[in-house]
């Protein structure tokens, strides 16, 4: 009887520690650790639920089923230590594919705590819905031309990649007509703040062109560079110049563009910048015996046509009789050339006009035309570079034809001298 009675007493001490041991806490099924907001863009997350213990008791073991819109998923057994009063986020799946535009609804429920039921079965469930915020793929192709975005209209902005990269020189809209050949993908991002990105990747090999100067593009008045249009396959084209050569000479200032179309009716169009500075304005004048001039800068004065070494400044007071006139260069290398003066010593200036002769077409490219204006006489002409040099000779009876295609372009001083009379006047020879 004694041993009976000492049996029960120890299979009840185990029962009772084992029951201590297994004590089931208030285990409080919170809310969703991830998805963390109720709508989203479609992406793979994990999906987490925060555990909070409600009670004195600590947690160290949970069982959890859940149902993804009424389908049930695999139960998780999770084991670790939740003190009293602590939450703990339990992942109940780390990757959970969540597609575009589609509600889940979400449960959750405790099956058992430290192995048996929860005491507290009102907080032991929750169910939330999610929804998914509805994205397009982009749909876009190479129409032979251009790349463009059939469903544009679904973004807010579009990020256009050449080769993995992003182009930046692609602007953020569904139209691009790209200017080097490469692999095209593009990413929309929708008025929700989602990435689309396109699941295809284009080709594209657009049509090479582009404008080539033939030297500096920028350069005095008088001077012209030549352009040249070149496309890897046929372009009908003209310049804004009207012209629809390869090649043109610019020697005015400001944009000249090509404006054309391929074979295939792509759209050309390409620009190039000249700029042109204008010649230094300067005249001279005798004041008092002394020849002033009206520019600051850097002179050359010359007599009869030639320098007159160490004369740089801007007044030079005449040593003999003849024509002065001088040149004045500026920051950009430009010459212009003054008025001239028939210096008589010992101090009769006259100004040297052109009411005799007169020169024609004025620019000229290869012939210039001497006309008297009043009656017919021998003369002779002098024709100097913007640097004083005579590079044109030549003796004139009448109305003559001067071949001055030899010359450089530029701007000359042709200085005609006869029967105790001089004139001058400035020539601009074109290319």
């Amino acid at each position: 009887m004694k041993k009976q009675l000492l049996l029960s007493s120890v299979c009840f001490l185990f029962l009772f520690i084992q029951n201590a041991h297994a004590q089931p806490a208030d285990a409080e099924v919170a809310t969703f650790a991830s998805p963390s907001n109720l709508n989203f863009c479609p992406a793979q997350l994990p999906i987490s639920i925060n555990i909070y213990n409600n009670d004195l008791v600590d947690i160290t073991e949970v069982v959890l089923n859940w149902s993804i819109n009424s389908v049930a998923q695999s139960p998780v057994t999770w084991s670790g230590l939740i003190a009293a009063g602590d939450i703990s986020a339990i992942e109940l799946t780390p990757s959970y594919d969540f597609l575009s535009g589609t509600t889940y609804d979400i449960e959750v429920s405790i099956s058992t705590v430290n192995t048996l039921p929860d005491p507290n079965s009102a907080n032991d469930v929750n169910m939330v819905s999610f929804q998914v915020y509805e994205v397009f793929i982009p749909i876009f192709y190479w129409n032979g031309c251009a790349l463009e975005c059939l469903n544009a209209s679904d973004y807010l902005s579009i990020q256009w990649y050449r080769n993995g990269s992003p182009d930046p020189n692609a602007p953020n809209t569904g139209i691009y007509t790209p200017a080097q050949a490469g692999n095209y993908t593009m990413t929309g991002l929708t008025y929700d703040s989602c990435d689309a990105v396109a699941d295809t990747t284009i080709f594209a090999n657009p049509p090479t062109h582009g404008i080539t100067p033939l030297g500096v593009t920028a350069f005095c008045e008088g001077d012209s560079v030549g352009l040249v249009f070149t496309a890897s396959e046929q372009v009908f084209y003209t310049w804004n110049t009207g012209s629809s050569d390869d090649t043109i000479y610019a020697s005015m200032d400001g944009w000249y563009s090509i404006d054309g179309l391929t074979v295939n009716s792509c759209p050309i169009i390409d620009s190039i910048h000249v700029t042109v500075h204008p010649t230094p304005v300067v005249s001279i004048s005798d004041m008092n015996d002394t020849l002033v001039s009206t520019y600051s800068g850097l002179h050359q004065w010359y007599l009869d046509g030639n320098a007159i070494g160490g004369a740089h400044d801007s007044t030079y007071v005449p040593t003999g009789s003849g024509i002065y006139y001088c040149t004045v260069t500026d920051v950009f290398g430009c010459t212009g050339t003054s008025n001239s003066i028939n210096w008589i010593f010992p101090g009769i200036s006259i100004p040297v006009t052109m009411s005799d002769v007169m020169l024609y077409p004025n620019p000229a490219k290869d012939i210039v035309n001497v006309k008297f204006n009043s009656g017919k006489e021998k003369l002779e002409l002098n024709i100097f570079d913007a640097v004083g040099r005579l590079v044109l000779k030549q003796i004139i009876f009448e109305d003559t034809a001067i071949d001055i295609s030899g010359l450089k372009g530029g701007v000359y001083q042709c200085v005609f001298n006869g029967e105790g009379k001089v004139s001058s006047q400035k020539l601009v020879k074109t290319f």
